[in-house]
């Protein structure tokens, strides 16, 4: 059997055998710099990046860096990378939905005046569906106390209320809390309809002041 060659171990070296090899031609272009993790600088002819901890470099002929290598990161510093790197993310994200918004906003209203037209002609809808209700909402009560005067009639009588007036007393008093609930609704959708439009009012003034302001060379 053939006698197997020798595994070379990597070299370490001192100053002085970095100087020693660096004067080889062969070996110059294959020499490394290594920090460890205690901060102590090696040479060697292959770079270990589990050894070098701390970095390192690849060396030229001339000793001097052509390649640097960055050290290793701990855990703490991966960890705060990546929270930076998904703080990054969400600012972008936010500030891209804002600039929609805002193209949104300044090409659907050409003056201030096209802007508040809008809010109040939402607003009128919303007033006009509220007076409805309110009138449905009379209604309903004209219908209760009706039917409570007639059930009432036949409890002076001493006489059992028929099954067909108390449903009808169930319907109508369901009907009005339906009513009164869809009038309240309305009247909260048009206060925050106009916190709504006050907002865009402001980032719409602060939007057009940004832009006469670049037009005058401010």
């Amino acid at each position: 059997m053939r006698p197997q060659a020798p595994i070379l171990p990597v070299l370490t070296l001192t100053l002085t055998g970095l100087a020693v090899l660096l004067g080889n031609s062969s070996v110059a272009a294959k020499m490394y710099k290594c920090t460890d993790a205690k901060g102590a600088v090696s040479y060697s002819q292959s770079y270990d990046p589990k050894r070098c901890t701390g970095g390192g470099a690849q060396l030229d002929a001339q000793g001097l860096p052509i390649k640097t290598m960055q050290r290793q990161k701990t855990a703490e510093e991966i960890a705060a990378d990546k929270a930076e790197a998904a703080r990054l993310a969400k600012a972008k994200e936010i500030a891209d939905h804002q600039a929609t918004l805002d193209n949104a906003l300044t090409s659907s209203y050409v003056t201030e005046a096209e802007l508040l037209r809008a809010r109040d002609q939402e607003l009128e809808v919303i007033e006009a569906n509220t007076a409805t209700s309110r009138l449905s909402l009379a209604s309903q009560e004209k219908s209760l106390a009706e039917i409570l005067a007639h059930a009432a009639s036949f409890a002076r009588a001493k006489k059992p209320v028929p099954q067909t007036t108390t449903d009808q007393l169930k319907l109508v008093r369901h009907q009005i809390e339906m009513t009164t609930k869809q009038i309240a609704q309305r009247e909260t959708e048009k206060s925050k309809l106009r916190a709504e439009f006050e907002i865009k009012l402001q980032r719409y003034r602060e939007l057009k002041a940004r832009v006469d302001a670049q037009r005058n060379g401010l």
